[in-house]
């Protein structure tokens, strides 16, 4: 799992990692090129100086004194114009003269040497050496003593970033402890007062979400309240059913009853299968490239499931379908969303009526009619039909009155559009379905 503290305790010290490892770099050589300077300018002042006291024309010459620590003295030789060492402060074994002048490195006694030349004015030379183990030493004691600030600091650095990171990020814990905290039903939108300017987005589309939640579960108790009211009927007609059954005396009535039982059996499964497909049809459900489906043969497939039925009842179904009409949804959603419809106008419209279905498409749309000469809504009605277990009061028609809800939150999914307006033709109803096409 990803962990923000992780990542910016990880960055911010590898920032300061780069910082200071860059730092001490620059002061190390700096340090050592300042030293190598200071050391190079001693021996030349110290060279000058003997120069012009010009040891070599017989003066007396300062006296000898024994190496300590040949690793950490200079050493002065005085040499004639020929070569030949007149003097040594401390003794010790000749340096080879640098006759070069100036800067110079010798190798004596096994180690070598820095050596600083100067010509007196007689000839002779002032030689000053000095170990180049020497110079070693001293820089790194140097360096190392500017280097430790540089730790410290880091140190210090990296223990604030862990302090300041943990003390800012407190806000995001109490938040994710009261979310974890809250019980269950518990959805009211969280509180934003201390909440940093960073997270408000997540926490807004969070508030969202659970407002949209809250919602689809108080729909959820309202179908399910509803369900149990609507199933209660049924079951309790079927039960008096069942006791007209057991007291019928004569075949007669035997077979009445359970003819009547059949039909309360058969309407109890039919309300049912409707919850269910409104359940199905509540659930969100987000149409791909994949659902292209071809609307003109599912409207031909219902037509001619509900073809007997509506013989039966002396209704004549006309219809106009215009082909190749491609829709992007789901296609058993789109075939219930279109056989609810012309269900619905089947029910409504009497013996002897007509439906009209019509299937058209334009260049962005494709627009299913359905038409019938039943009863009619009237207008102040026509928002009510779509809500669940609504029935129009005054028809006499049964039903679940699940049909048109179904329909309503099919078409939101698939982003339709819906209209129900007066039958232009006459007396009765239109329902109109507009979806985008494919072309």
């Amino acid at each position: 799992m990803t962990s923000v503290r992780r990542r910016l305790l990880v960055s911010l010290i590898s920032a300061f990692l780069i910082s200071i490892a860059g730092a001490m770099t620059y002061v190390y050589f700096q340090t050592q090129h300042e030293l190598k300077e200071i050391f190079e300018n001693s021996m030349r002042e110290t060279a000058e100086l003997f120069g012009n006291a010009n040891f070599t024309d017989g003066r007396p010459y300062p006296p000898a004194a024994a190496m300590k620590d040949p690793n950490e003295q200079l050493v002065l030789q005085i040499w004639d114009a020929g070569g030949n060492l007149l003097h040594s402060v401390p003794e010790t074994a000749p340096i080879p003269l640098n006759r070069k002048l100036r800067d110079g490195a010798s190798e004596a006694n096994g180690r070598w040497w820095q050596t600083y030349t100067v010509r007196e004015g007689n000839g002779g030379f002032i030689q000053i050496s000095r170990p180049s183990a020497m110079a070693k030493d001293v820089v790194e004691e140097n360096i190392l003593r500017a280097l430790l600030p540089f730790l410290a600091l880091f140190f210090i650095l990296c223990c604030g970033a862990w302090f300041l990171i943990g003390k800012n990020l407190a806000p995001l814990n109490a938040l994710s402890a009261e979310i974890a905290g809250r019980r269950i039903g518990h959805i009211e939108p969280i509180i934003m007062d201390r909440v940093p300017a960073e997270i408000q987005p997540i926490i807004h589309a969070l508030n969202d979400l659970l407002l949209r939640l809250d919602r689809a579960l108080e729909a959820q108790r309202r179908f399910t309240a509803d369900a149990a009211h609507e199933l209660r009927t049924p079951l309790t007609a079927l039960q008096l059913q069942i006791d007209v059954l057991k007291k019928a005396k004569s075949e007669q009535d035997k077979a009445d009853a359970a003819k009547t039982l059949e039909n309360g059996i058969d309407r109890a499964a039919r309300l049912v299968h409707q919850m269910l497909a409104a359940s199905r049809s509540a659930a969100p459900s987000a149409p791909d490239a994949s659902m292209a489906c071809n609307l003109s043969d599912i409207v031909r497939d219902i037509l001619s499931g509900f073809s007997v039925a509506a013989e039966k009842e002396n209704i004549k179904i006309a219809s106009a379908i215009q082909g190749g009409v491609y829709v992007l949804a789901d296609n058993e959603r789109l075939h219930s969303m279109a056989a609810n419809i012309i269900d619905n106008a089947l029910k409504y419209t009497p013996a002897g009526g007509n439906v009209s279905v019509t299937l058209s498409k334009d260049a962005l749309t494709a627009k299913l009619d359905v038409t019938d000469t039943g009863p009619g809504i009237p207008p102040e009605m026509r928002e009510k039909v779509f809500e669940r277990f609504y029935r129009l009061p005054g028809t006499g028609k049964t039903g679940s009155g699940l049909g048109l809800a179904i329909v309503k939150d099919i078409a939101a999914q698939t982003g339709a559009r819906m209209e129900v307006s007066d039958n232009p033709g006459g007396k009765g109803v239109k329902f109109s379905v507009t979806l985008p096409a494919i072309n």
